[in-house]
């Protein structure tokens, strides 16, 4: 049944999921917690190329979502606060019941962006 996402997964989607393997990556890490995964592993698992994962892993470090452990090699594992950790829940919840919404809004999300930077191009005004 189609809805309307929750405000937590929203800004959750708006705010850290740029792509669709931003999201695998980060539903990935919540659903592996405790467990520690080396980038390797987690694009093995994704079938995403090691390169995208570690940028993601980067941001989500920067943002709070996950943490790695100083090994070699480097591992990874999800470490959000309260509020992350229920918001990722939140959004694994819907991806679970009703996916395509997740998907439109991480599609449109792109679109957005993609909007933002043609008008930024545009000369002369003209549309």
């Amino acid at each position: 049944m189609a809805g309307r996402l929750p405000e937590n997964v929203r800004l959750l989607i708006i705010n850290h999921v740029e792509n669709f393997d931003a999201l695998d990556i980060l539903l990935y890490l919540r659903r592996e917690a405790p467990k520690r995964r080396t980038a390797e592993e987690i694009g093995t698992a994704l079938k995403i190329p090691v390169g995208t994962v570690n940028r993601r892993l980067e941001a989500f470090n920067s943002a709070g979502f996950a943490r790695s452990e100083e090994m070699s090699p480097r591992q990874w594992v999800f470490a959000g606060d309260p509020d992350q950790t229920r918001a990722v829940d939140d959004l694994a919840a819907w991806v679970a019941r009703d996916r395509a919404t997740v998907i439109n809004m991480v599609a449109s999300r792109n679109l957005e962006r993609m909007k933002s930077l043609a008008n930024a191009f545009k000369l002369g005004g003209k549309s």
